[in-house]
This record gives structure tokens, C-alpha cells and sequence, in this order.
């Protein structure tokens, strides 16, 4: 139980965690696009770290990280568990690949699934349903039809225009 209260703590959560991202992202994108030339591991490192440690001393700049990584990591899990249904659907091989329009229908049914369990997971779902009971929800519904109508009209129409006979 003391391993949790040396994570939960403010120092690790805003130090700790932020600085070692930093450090790590900045070296990645370093030794990947080689800016600096190859093998120059050290020089990379050395600039990573400075970098880390002008973020730690920011204040504005460290409470930006921690508030936005945990919305970046959750839509993260939520594009691979989108990817993981699709592909159990989906399949890989040519004989058992499904349809154009079956992949389609099944990727609208697994998003709005995905969609519904986040909002219900968030309490979202329930405040949804609530503004759907109040008298004046039928034009929002109309508006927001409407609307997919549109999207969706528009989808198939520059679909279509793109392809060539």
C-alpha cells in the first residue's frame, strides 16, 4: 500500500511524470528525424533533458501536460479498442474478408456502441437522455437529424464523385 501513496503523490504527478515524458518525447523525435546527425545520442539526450527540466520550472507549461495526457491516453485506449472490434470483424485474409457495405454498417454499429459505453461509462449518457425528455429536446433532435443527414449526404456524394468509370 505505501507503493500507491508514492504515486498518488503531487511531486510524482507533477514532476516526476511530466518531466519523464517530456524527456523521453523529445528524445524519440530526435534520434528519429536525426535534426542534429546521426549518432549523436549524447547531444540528443543532453537536449532532451534541458528541454524536460525548462518544462518542470514552467508552471503554465507542466499543468498543460498533466491535464491533457490523461485525455490524450483515454482516447488512445478508445481508437485501439475501436480497432481491435473492427478488426474481429473485419477479418484479414481475402476469403475471409467481409463485404464494402457489411464493413461499413458493422463500423457505424461498433462506433455507436464505442460512443454509447463512453458517455455511459462518463455519466453523460444519463444528462443526454434527460435534455431528450424536455418539451422543447424535438427541435434539437430535428436540428441534430438533420444535420447527419447532411454530413452523410455530403459523404456519399464526394464518395462517389471520386471514383472513376
Amino acid at each position: 500500500m505505501a507503493l500507491l501513496g508514492i504515486f498518488s503523490g503531487e511531486w510524482f504527478n507533477q514532476i516526476v511524470l511530466p518531466f519523464a515524458l517530456v524527456f523521453t518525447l523529445i528524445f524519440a523525435i530526435l534520434e528519429k528525424s536525426k535534426i542534429l546527425g546521426e549518432d549523436k545520442h549524447q547531444i540528443n539526450s543532453i537536449i532532451s533533458l534541458v528541454i524536460a527540466f525548462i518544462l518542470i520550472t514552467v508552471p503554465q507549461a507542466r499543468t498543460v501536460i498533466v491535464q491533457v495526457v490523461p485525455v490524450i491516453a483515454v482516447l488512445a485506449v478508445l481508437v485501439l479498442v475501436f480497432m481491435i472490434m473492427l478488426g474481429f470483424v473485419g477479418g484479414t485474409t481475402k476469403e475471409g474478408a467481409l463485404s464494402n457495405p457489411l464493413k461499413i454498417v458493422i463500423s457505424i454499429i461498433t462506433g455507436i456502441a464505442l460512443i454509447s459505453a463512453v458517455l455511459w461509462s462518463t455519466g453523460w449518457l444519463n444528462k443526454i437522455i434527460e435534455i431528450g425528455k424536455k418539451p422543447e429536446a424535438s427541435t434539437f433532435w430535428q436540428s441534430a437529424i438533420f444535420i447527419v443527414i447532411i454530413v452523410v449526404v455530403l459523404a456519399v456524394a464526394l464518395k462517389s464523385s471520386g471514383k472513376k468509370e
